[in-house]
């Protein structure tokens, strides 16, 4: 019933996922979408999502020597509503999370949750029912990184005032401004910005808070920023040893 993988795979999952890594993949998804699709390789697990609308886009890498414990045998596939996820991370109550499928005591259609005494199994998705979403590739030609804090205040004090953010740079200097025609922001950020990539022409681009701030969420220390005039925003980030990078479709409106 469940085509989660080719018959001739070789099918064994065994992990123990921490408290910390668990929570950063689920900051990072849940505000995109309600379904994931988790891979699992020898060497760690990759995930792929982007919205219902097309607009931001995040993938992740987590490496296996980030888990507790960590055995899987040729490539799962565990298609999962999110929701069941959430919820077992809650359950937890920052436990490890054991997480078992393929053995003789789990359906091909289920996939097993322990947390001390509980156990849960938890019904998967129809694999073709949930995509994997390779990351794009688009390297907008200006970079530079910033601390995510810095990242987050520009966005929190923007979005008071107005619903777009204009990030660039501007004399070689990282701006970010709302687009709003009453109550305005400009923030110039000087504290910790190492730029590595641009022009001498000013650069700008127009995102939507919203998804910024869904986007922030799963922000480690640091972001490494990647604008172009009307380019799509790439940020990259590392979290608590995961690998993050998120893609954001530009606004073009109210220019």
């Amino acid at each position: 019933m469940f085509d989660i993988l080719p018959a001739q795979a070789v099918i064994m999952l065994k992990i123990v996922w921490t408290d910390e890594i668990l929570k950063t993949l689920l900051d990072a998804c849940s505000p995109l979408v309600e379904d994931i699709r988790l891979t699992f390789t020898q060497d760690g697990l990759s995930v792929g999502v982007v919205d219902a609308s097309h607009v931001c886009f995040v993938s992740i890498t987590i490496p296996s020597e980030l888990f507790t414990s960590y055995e899987v045998e040729g490539k799962v596939v565990i298609p999962l509503e999110l929701a069941k996820l959430v919820a077992m991370q809650k359950l937890s109550k920052k436990q490890p999370l054991t997480m078992i499928w393929g053995d003789e005591k789990t359906d091909k259609g289920l996939v097993r949750f322990e947390v001390g005494g509980l156990v849960r199994e938890a019904t998967l998705l129809h694999a073709d029912m949930v995509r994997n979403i390779d990351t794009p590739d688009i390297n907008p030609p200006t970079k530079f990184q910033m601390k995510a804090e810095s990242f987050i205040l520009g966005i929190s004090a923007i979005s008071d005032v107005s619903d777009i953010l204009r990030l660039g740079l501007k004399e070689g200097i990282p701006l970010m401004t709302s687009t709003s025609t009453g109550d305005s922001v400009t923030y110039t950020i000087t504290d910790d910005v190492e730029v590595f990539e641009s022009s001498n022409e000013e650069v700008k681009t127009q995102l939507s808070c919203t998804y910024l701030k869904h986007m922030s969420k799963g922000f480690g220390q640091h972001t490494t920023v990647f604008v172009g005039n009307d380019f799509p925003l790439r940020v990259e980030s590392n979290n608590n040893g995961c690998s993050l990078v998120w893609m954001l479709a530009p606004r073009i409106d109210n220019q």
